[in-house]
């Protein structure tokens, strides 16, 4: 499963949860997406004004100064629009996978980092990718990347592990976000 970890601006619990609102919320007929979390027991939104007002130019006439926007709650930014909008809640942020196979030695392998965000946030783009070789009872092992092969230092879109010459090796294939398909021959995968 793709994740942002606990590493990151945005916050979840299960007492308080982040939100994401999908609507027309300030009345102009055009579908907005507003991210929001709670800070003690109110509710403020998650990007700043320079990000908000650059996508809702409208909001800079409310909103003067950058702490008159800080102050406010997020109702008070976005009166009557966020009742009508749909609303997603989200209570963790923590990595975690999926597996479902019923058998198998499993390893996993990830592509990591993202560069698309708001230009008021830092990419995230401290790794360059991981391979966790498996002990098939469910523990893995970190791989370092002159062992595994995987080293991706770019953005990352996805990460698939398929025998593309049939030679029983499985190759990586890696599409890059505004960049070429980067293709590995071989690595420490064995089919």
């Amino acid at each position: 499963m793709g994740d942002f970890d606990l590493n990151t601006k945005y916050h979840a619990r299960k007492e308080h949860s982040a939100l994401i609102y999908d609507g027309d919320v300030i009345g102009e007929g055009t579908l907005r997406i507003v991210e929001a979390e709670f800070e003690n027991e109110t509710l403020f939104p998650i990007r700043g004004k320079s990000c908000s007002t650059n996508a809702m130019p409208q909001l800079a006439k409310r909103f003067g100064s950058f702490q008159a926007f800080a102050k406010s709650e997020l109702s008070a930014i976005y009166p009557g629009g966020l009742e009508k909008a749909r609303k997603f809640v989200c209570d963790t942020l923590e990595s975690g996978f999926l597996i479902n196979d019923g058998s198998g030695h499993l390893d996993l392998a990830r592509a990591q980092n993202f560069y698309s965000l708001q230009f008021e946030t830092r990419p995230y783009a401290a790794a360059v990718g991981l391979l966790m070789a498996g002990d098939g009872a469910g523990d893995f092992t970190p791989v370092e990347p002159r062992e595994s092969g995987i080293l991706l230092r770019s953005d990352p879109r996805g990460l698939e592990a398929v025998d593309l010459d049939g030679d029983g090796v499985l190759d990586f294939v890696c599409p890059l976000n505004y960049a070429p398909l980067l293709w590995q021959k071989g690595n420490s995968l064995k089919k």
